[in-house]
């Protein structure tokens, strides 16, 4: 039946019972986007100069001040020859700067720009910050304009890179306002890494580190390679280390391909997300930093229910020491604050629990039935396993 014959259909009922409308409209759009790797961003050979020169009018460049402050001379060269006109936007990163404040000045530096909506895809280059911000920005706009992401950093290129997810906080809660918005296009350049710091490269190795201790035991065994000492300049270059970075971006678009919108909101790939996000805003832990220590607790709750055993616990430790990440902070012995974080996670998790335990390296579980009472058991443990006592 049309639309239009089920709406003459109930008018002419009307003198039967009292007259309804009731309509469902469905409708699909398939969403496509591009991730690719290449040796160099900003070469008149790569992808990013395909997609650049085929944009009208003045084109957006966002970019994050750290990247501005090492580059900017190259990323001028290279804009000058590769774009008609353009407009470069500084912004600082770090997960301070992630506001709506910095959203509205992408969007009035579009206005500047007179960004077409469809044809100038703005370009944010940096970390996750940015890339979030610039995201959202293009996701409000006009109800929705093109972006292209080259993230920067570690735990941009293996997470963000994937995810169609932007936003920014609000409220003293992270990621409280967003949109899932997908790039047009995502440019890794691994060449950016060699300028970040150690902890700054662990930090996105907490992301790495998430993903192969829930779903990736191949993943989880390069993680156990990681050579002692390892430096950015080595995280650049090596091979392994790009075959686990490319393997964490393949397992997370496995992962949320089925479910870019998240209409299941079980996820393996919130692991380590569960008792996190409210102590990382509030103390201003790094990212990846706060998902490896709510990895670890949540491993502990899981050895404590005897979903895994003390050697795949331990394995799990070892690889949190090679990727020098922390493996105790007094947040994740704080009972009090564990709970308050978690029961926000279950409102976000729609008033489910949902929470991802492994039960080996690369396999999972969901629970729904954790009581506070556990976590101080957990928490014991956790200071028992990283002090090298059982």
């Amino acid at each position: 039946m049309s639309i239009h014959s089920a709406v003459v259909d109930q008018v002419t009922a009307g003198s039967r019972q009292s007259a309804t409308f009731d309509l469902t409209v469905a409708a699909q759009r398939e969403t496509r986007y591009r991730i690719v790797e290449t040796p160099a961003a900003f070469a008149l050979d790569s992808p990013l100069t395909e997609a650049l020169h085929s944009a009208r009018g003045t084109t957006l460049i966002v970019v994050d001040d750290a990247v501005w402050a090492t580059s900017r001379r190259k990323i001028q060269e290279y804009l000058d020859v590769v774009t008609v006109a353009h407009r470069v936007l500084v912004l600082p990163g770090g997960e301070s700067n992630k506001t709506l404040e910095h959203v509205l000045r992408v969007v009035e530096e579009m206005d500047e720009c007179v960004t077409p909506r469809r044809s100038s895809p703005i370009v944010a280059i940096g970390g996750g910050v940015v890339c979030d911000v610039v995201g959202f920005a293009a996701s409000v706009y006009r109800r929705g304009v093109p972006y292209i992401r080259v993230p920067t950093t570690l735990l941009a290129q293996v997470d963000v890179s994937v995810a169609i997810k932007t936003g920014v906080n609000r409220g003293g809660y992270r990621n409280r306002l967003g949109a899932f918005w997908p790039a047009k296009l995502t440019v890794l350049d691994r060449h950016f890494l060699a300028t970040q710091s150690v902890v700054e490269i662990s930090h996105g190795l907490g992301e790495i580190f998430k993903l192969a201790v829930i779903k990736s035991p191949e993943l989880f065994g390069q993680l156990e390679q990681l050579p002692a000492g390892w430096s950015p300049a080595w995280i650049a270059t090596d091979e392994l280390s790009a075959q686990f970075s490319r393997l964490a971006v393949a397992e997370m678009a496995e992962d949320l391909g089925t479910n870019l919108w998240e209409d299941d909101l079980a996820r393996c790939v919130d692991f380590g997300h569960s008792f996190s996000p409210l102590i990382e805003m509030r103390n201003g832990q790094h990212h990846g930093h706060a998902v490896a220590l709510d990895g670890l607790l949540s491993s502990c709750l899981a050895a404590e229910r005897g979903l895994i055993d003390g050697e795949t616990l331990e394995r799990i430790v070892a690889v949190m020491r090679r990727c020098a990440l922390p493996t105790s902070h007094p947040d994740y012995a704080d009972v009090d604050l564990l709970w308050e974080s978690f029961r926000e996670t279950i409102a976000h998790r729609d008033g489910h629990q949902h929470l991802p335990l492994p039960t080996a390296i690369g396999r999972c579980t969901f629970i729904e039935d954790l009581s506070r009472d556990e976590l101080p058991g957990a928490v014991r443990l956790m200071r028992r396993v990283t002090e090298n006592r059982r």
